[in-house]
């Protein structure tokens, strides 16, 4: 008869052994489960469209630097317009031809400020 008892008793283990090793694992894969809904959630959120002071790695920006120059104020964007024309269209311009060096910032303004200009310009 002990024998027998043992027997059951050894099943019975081994079959609560096998549910709670179930158990386990099912608490396994729902802590994943929420895990991954966490983790797409965070995404989700990061990846949104929000506002720029919103953002959490905010940087400060970098102190400018006044650019001197004898054209005046109200014309310094103009001035960056023409440079930006001459700089895409220089291939069509043939400005390498005359400027091997490329139209600077202080060639473009004595071009436009002074009244006489000798060469290209």
């Amino acid at each position: 008869m002990l024998c027998c008892c043992s027997k059951e008793a050894l099943k019975a283990k081994a079959t609560q052994e096998k549910l709670k090793l179930r158990e386990d694992q099912k608490k396994e894969r729902l802590a994943l489960k929420e895990q991954k809904q966490e983790l797409a959630r965070f995404i989700k959120e990061w990846n949104r469209q929000r506002e720029d002071l919103e953002c959490e790695d905010l940087r400060c920006l970098p102190v400018p630097l006044p650019v001197q120059t004898r054209i005046p104020n109200e014309l310094f964007g103009d001035m960056m317009m023409v440079m930006e024309f001459l700089h895409h269209f220089s291939e069509q311009l043939k400005t390498k031809n005359y400027f091997g060096n490329g139209l600077t910032l202080e060639l473009v303004e004595r071009a436009l400020v002074e009244p006489e200009v000798t060469g290209m310009f």
